[in-house]
């Protein structure tokens, strides 16, 4: 099995036009996503058991990702840890502050404060309490964007009970192109970031991975039966998998979902 290199993008005919703006739009909308829940419990503060809270994405770094999750509207200042990370940034979100305690709820679609997918990596999820105008309680769980799906569990306290995170991927999910009798005899898999193509083989082909405006991010040429990507290096999105035969043949046309 030859391994894919990688080539700066160029750009490519493979797929019309048309097809490269409706993909270009679905490109914006499949995101992965993390949603945040916790429980919280009255601490018996200055106005418990009204409170406002904060839930938010950071790195082990302390680097500030995006706010998820806001009940607090004008106690958010009192939400000290939030403010000391973020620098007051709500990132648009707006809720009133909580008059009871329970389950509270935050969604992050794995993007930045720019809204442009983030890498793979490691990743903390935070929480943050008050009932009182002063500093209340707070923990936090680590999570990995790596493209699996996975829960995690938060550190949970007396105050901050069930706890966690639930990573769910659109990556997983794949849209074909053409419908071609040549597509029974090239699949492909994804897994842990990489993706497998398997060929027929004794033919020579070419292997084209193309973002959703037609330009070649990845390429090779190969002769037997399969090739490998690896995608872990590449920013969350669609990208067109392109497989041809020496007569430039397509066999398969497939969006991936990164």
């Amino acid at each position: 099995m030859r391994k894919v290199t990688r080539a700066s993008c160029s750009a490519s005919w493979f797929v019309p036009l048309l097809v490269c703006l409706a993909f270009s739009t679905l490109f914006s909308q499949v995101k992965d996503s993390v949603i945040v829940t916790v429980t919280t419990v009255t601490y018996g503060g200055r106005y418990a058991p009204k409170n406002a809270s904060m839930i938010w994405i950071q790195k082990p770094d302390k680097t500030f990702i995006k706010t998820i999750g806001k009940k607090a509207q004008n106690y958010i200042r009192y939400c000290t840890l939030w403010n000391s990370i973020s620098k007051g940034d709500v990132d648009g979100l707006t809720g009133a502050s909580r008059s009871s305690h329970g389950v509270l709820t935050g969604r992050w679609d794995c993007t930045g404060q720019d809204n442009k997918p983030v890498p793979n990596g490691t990743y903390e999820f935070w929480v943050e309490m008050t009932e009182a105008n002063a500093t209340g309680k707070n923990s936090f769980g680590t999570i990995t964007i790596d493209g699996i799906a996975k829960t995690v569990k938060g550190t949970e306290t007396t105050y901050l009970k069930s706890f966690s995170a639930v990573y769910k991927v659109t990556s997983v999910n794949t849209m074909p192109l053409t419908e071609q009798p040549a597509l029974q005899s090239v699949t492909f898999e994804q897994r842990n970031g990489r993706l497998k193509i398997n060929l027929p083989g004794s033919d020579a082909y070419t292997i084209s991975l193309l973002a959703p405006n037609g330009k070649i991010c990845h390429t090779t040429r190969t002769r037997g039966t399969g090739a490998e990507i690896d995608m872990n290096s590449f920013a969350r999105g669609i990208y067109i998998l392109n497989v041809t035969n020496a007569k430039t043949r397509t066999l398969l046309s497939q969006a991936i979902f990164r």
